[in-house]
This record gives C-alpha cells, structure tokens and sequence, in this order.
C-alpha cells in the first residue's frame, strides 16, 4: 500500500482525458480489455461500480484515436483511493501513466481529498518507480495466505 499527501498539484490541462463521475459502457469496456478481464465478467465489473456510494471519478486518456489508459478514484472523508489504473500495453513508456494519476490526483485534490492511496503489486516495478516519482510512499506491505 502506497500513500502521498495531495499538495501543490496542478493540473494537466490537456484536453485528451475523459472524465466521468460514474462507470459508463466505454470506460468498463475499455478498463476490461486493458486489465484482461473476460468479455463475460464485464457486466459483473460494471454492476460492482455502480454500487459505488462515494464521490467517485472515472478517467481515460485518449491516444492515437483510442483510449490508451484508464483509472477511477474514490473519495471519502478526505481520501482518495485510486483503483485499476493501468496503461494499454501497446502504448506503455510513453508517459500515459503519469498523465493519468497526475490528473486523478489533480481532480481528487479539487474535490476535497487531502491524501491519495493506491495498492500495487511489489513484482510491478514500473508502477512502483511512477508512483513514487509522483511522491507515493510504502506505507506497508502485505500478502495472502492460504493453508
């Protein structure tokens, strides 16, 4: 789990992202395909998010005519907890990441969060070096056990 207090953000300003307050058919197709997640678990994914109680906002970067990343952020109690972000894996290393989490993290500050936090799988070093370049922090680490 990773942890960063949201000040002095600014905004990407570029007019490539998309922004929804809730999952629309794009977004859940589009962070389905990207995440790998079957064609028959979609409709699962997308009644789960919409029994999402709190401020929540959905994000895609649009590249090359497509939507090329993608991530949501929920927001409570001054709290942003960013989930499913992830880059399609025919446009990473561009920078698409980083636009991504700078505007989540940019719209989560102007809607009144004051701390962001995000899991990420300790073996993804790729996501771990962006997040904390964007200033992230370990705050710790866990695992699952099974007997």
């Amino acid at each position: 789990l990773m942890v960063l207090e949201l000040k002095d953000l600014n905004g990407n300003g570029a007019e490539n992202f998309k922004i929804c307050r809730s999952p629309d058919e794009s977004w859940i197709y589009d962070a389905c395909r990207m995440n790998g997640i079957n064609d028959a678990h979609r409709d699962t994914m997308k009644r789960m998010l919409q029994c999402i109680v709190h401020k929540s906002l959905f994000v895609s970067v649009q590249a090359e005519g497509k939507t090329a990343a993608c991530g949501m952020a929920v927001i409570e109690n001054g709290h942003m907890g960013l989930f499913d972000i992830v880059v399609d894996s025919g446009m990473r290393g561009r920078g698409l990441g980083r636009q991504l989490m700078k505007e989540l993290l940019c719209l989560g500050r102007s809607e009144g969060a004051t701390k962001a936090y995000l899991q990420v799988m300790i073996g993804n070093l790729p996501a771990v070096r962006l997040y904390e370049s964007l200033g992230f922090v370990r705050a710790y680490e866990y695992w699952y056990r099974a007997k």
